[in-house]
């Protein structure tokens, strides 16, 4: 017989497998969602299926804002590609010049820069 609850448990892998970084921001506002639906929240307790299901949709809408906002890039990656640009755009300008494409190049695509034969894919 179906009571209309989940098992925590089961609701926060369900909402993880959902959500761009699972260890991010997403999910807990997810969790703010189903917390919203009942006074208090624990890993031990059943929620809602309901809240659980709008969690997940919450994810999913995030999920795509991301994609479409990254050009399909987690914010993890995101993140990483930023922290390059920034070292290799020695002169702060917000562009990269010729003299720093290369070595961006090399840091972003290690296999593929010193590969002489596939060199040319970047």
């Amino acid at each position: 017989r179906h009571t209309g609850l989940v098992e925590a448990q089961e609701a926060l892998k369900n909402i993880q497998s959902t959500c761009i970084d699972p260890d991010a921001s997403e999910v807990a506002s997810a969790l703010r969602q189903l917390t919203t639906q009942q006074d208090s929240f624990t890993v031990q307790q059943e929620v809602d299926t309901q809240a659980v299901v709008k969690a997940m949709i919450w994810c999913q809408k995030a999920r795509r804002d991301s994609i479409r906002a990254n050009g399909g890039f987690s914010a993890l990656e995101m993140q990483d590609m930023q922290q390059k640009f920034d070292k290799w755009d020695r002169d702060s300008s917000g562009d990269i010049n010729d003299g720093e494409l290369a070595p961006l190049l090399q840091d972003c695509f290690p296999d593929i820069s010193w590969n002489v034969g596939k060199r040319s894919m970047i």
